[in-house]
């Protein structure tokens, strides 16, 4: 199973650097797509391991949101020579990314919400707790967005995870909730 996932992510990399990487929004899709397959191969690789639909969602969610961001740090920075930096970047208007970013943000906070009230998510961790953890989520995707409109970040979403404190503060006490809820089943 590995090795099939590991077939679909080059054969996925191939075609969006030879023709899919110049259709705006495909572009940012099979990024996305690229974390999901990731996670995929990760699961494959662990015996016994089933990974839960409900992470995959969210993982397409939250990398399409990073993908969209970035390009709407390179469209903000680059103006109308656009063409010369990314071929699809001309095609996108600062407005649509902005569109497109809300409704992204929106339906990832909505898809973690319903991963916590998910029957299954609540049968597995024996506790709806997990609702408790959704104004962390929340509140990092508001953060992050905060970084992207007012600062001007966005381009590299991976250094801003490691060096923005507020961001850092907002996932640790995310990670402590997850840690209180599933230790005291609350």
């Amino acid at each position: 199973p590995f090795a099939w996932v590991g077939i679909a992510y080059v054969g996925m990399h191939v075609l969006y650097s030879f023709w899919l990487k110049h259709i705006p929004i495909v572009d940012t899709f099979l990024i996305a797509a690229g974390f999901v397959l990731r996670a995929v191969a990760g699961a494959r690789v662990l015996p016994d391991v089933t990974i839960s639909r409900w992470l995959l969602v969210c993982t397409f969610l939250l990398a399409l949101l990073l993908a969209l961001c970035k390009r709407r740090h390179e469209k903000a920075v680059v103006k109308d020579s656009a063409s010369g930096q990314r071929p699809s970047l001309q095609k996108y208007s600062e407005r649509l990314l902005d569109i497109l970013i809300g409704l992204t943000s929106a339906a990832t906070v909505a898809s973690y919400a319903a991963y916590t009230f998910w029957p299954g998510t609540i049968e597995k961790f024996g506790t709806i707790g997990m609702t408790y953890t959704i104004p962390f989520v929340a509140a990092g995707i508001l953060r992050y967005l905060y970084l992207v409109y007012r600062h001007g970040k966005g381009e590299q979403p991976e250094r801003i995870l490691v060096t923005d404190v507020p961001l850092l503060i907002i996932l640790t006490l995310y990670g402590v909730a997850v840690t209180v809820v599933l230790k005291l089943q609350l």
